[in-house]
């Protein structure tokens, strides 16, 4: 009897699980710099990461905004936000016309810590992903992606 359960012959042919494997590696790197250094999980980082680069760009930061910029679901920023300000990363307070926002901010060990973490984050990054060479052909595709599934 024959199977027809997989539309691929060999696993490396799906591009979902080629993706999921290089994405897990990645991780495991990421992850090994942000938890023996930092006592960071990596959403964490990415959302002070994000956090840290909006407030640069003049935007106010709310939980919508952090989950349009992460693509993180907006109940999973709220955990992650009450998590960072347990730890004194991050500052809440009350948005000045929507009084169902609040405004996010770095606390100053929160900006200390997360400017360091991404320059090391930074360097396993480029060290990652120098591999392909074209890093912008493979970026350009990678928004592409995005742009194509939101």
């Amino acid at each position: 009897m024959q199977d027809n359960t997989f539309s691929v012959q060999q696993a490396e042919d799906s591009s979902g699980f080629l993706f999921w494997q290089v994405t897990s590696l990645w991780q495991l790197r990421i992850k090994k710099v942000l938890n023996d250094k930092y006592q960071l999980n990596l959403t964490q980082f990415v959302v002070m990461t994000s956090i840290h680069w909006l407030t640069l760009h003049n935007d106010e930061v709310t939980q919508v905004s952090l989950s349009q910029h992460t693509k993180i679901d907006s109940m999973n920023i709220s955990q992650i936000l009450k998590s960072l300000q347990c730890k004194d990363y991050i500052i809440r307070k009350e948005h000045s016309k929507d009084t169902r926002a609040k405004i996010v901010f770095l606390s100053e060990s929160g900006k200390k810590l997360i400017k360091q973490a991404i320059i090391d984050i930074d360097v396993v990054d480029k060290d990652f992903f120098s591999k392909l060479g074209d890093i912008d052909k493979f970026n350009h595709s990678l928004i592409d992606l995005i742009k194509f599934n939101v």
